[in-house]
């Protein structure tokens, strides 16, 4: 009795043993079936974001695309003194250049606000609120230049610049000076709007900028060459037209990460309607 009741016990521990291995195999098999389950949908992610951005001409030709619209900007906010030097001679020229440094002021001093928003413009999420606080925060500074060159006027000009450009005679550069700033400061919001642009993998403002080139030069050696005057108000109607169409298209514009959560959203809302129907 005592062998049998031995070798019962030794069959009975064998079974138990053959049944924990067979549950740890089917739960290996199961976990390995749930994991394979749960990445399946992620490598597919992953394959079509390759997919996605090898089906773009790379990285090069977007720098290429984002330089040649700042490039644009670049020469806009130096555009209209270059054509002035070929109808201004002497002492309207000198005073042109120099009402010059004050647009090239007023666009330099709100840049570092663009620098800091464009990290959160690169973000679907942040976009929106990072654009209007920017654009708000790039006109208030550049409206506070132009009240200040317009009620500065010759004073402002000669601590500035030295009294020779503030006194009577030939260009009136105080009287004209918030016209600089404006080009300037209007030029900074296109500057902005670029940058978004870039966020968004978007060239529509850089053709707008190009458009603005094409049109301040041929308002201004089409008829508008005939005086200082008439230069500098050509080129601030100009950075006028552009910097609204170019600050427009920002507004409309959406990321993809924004129309994939207007998307979501509608997915929802005709899921809730379609439960509150069957119900």
């Amino acid at each position: 009795m005592n062998a049998m009741d031995a070798m019962d016990a030794m069959d009975a521990m064998d079974t138990v043993t053959d049944t924990v291995a067979n549950s740890g195999t089917n739960s290996g098999t199961g976990a390995g079936q749930a994991a394979a389950a749960a990445t399946g949908p992620v490598e597919a992610a992953a394959q079509r974001v390759t997919e996605h951005h090898l089906g773009h001409s790379g990285y090069l030709t977007e720098v290429l695309r984002a330089t040649g619209g700042l490039g644009g900007i670049l020469l806009l906010t130096v555009l209209d003194t270059l054509l002035a030097s070929r109808y201004l001679t002497d002492e309207d020229l000198g005073r042109y250049n120099t009402g010059a440094l004050l647009a090239r002021a007023a666009f330099f001093a709100p840049s570092f606000v663009a620098m800091l928003a464009y990290p959160r413009l690169a973000r679907p999420t942040e976009r929106r609120r990072a654009l209007s606080v920017a654009l708000a925060l790039t006109g208030g500074i550049g409206v506070l230049g132009i009240a200040l060159a317009g009620v500065g006027g010759d004073p402002l000009i000669g601590l500035a610049f030295g009294d020779k450009y503030a006194t009577p005679g030939g260009f009136d550069l105080g009287a004209d000076g918030w016209l600089f700033t404006s080009v300037g400061a209007l030029l900074a919001l296109v500057n902005l709007a670029l940058l978004d642009g870039v966020a968004r993998r978007s060239h529509v403002v850089s053709a707008v900028v190009l458009g603005g080139i094409v049109l301040e030069t041929t308002v201004i050696v089409g008829f508008a060459h005939g005086s200082a005057g008439a230069i500098v108000t050509a080129a601030a109607t100009s950075a006028l037209a552009t910097a609204t169409v170019s600050v427009a298209v920002c507004l409309t514009a959406r990321t993809a990460g924004e129309v994939t959560a207007v998307v979501a959203e509608v997915e929802d809302a005709q899921a809730v309607g379609a439960v509150a129907q069957s119900t």
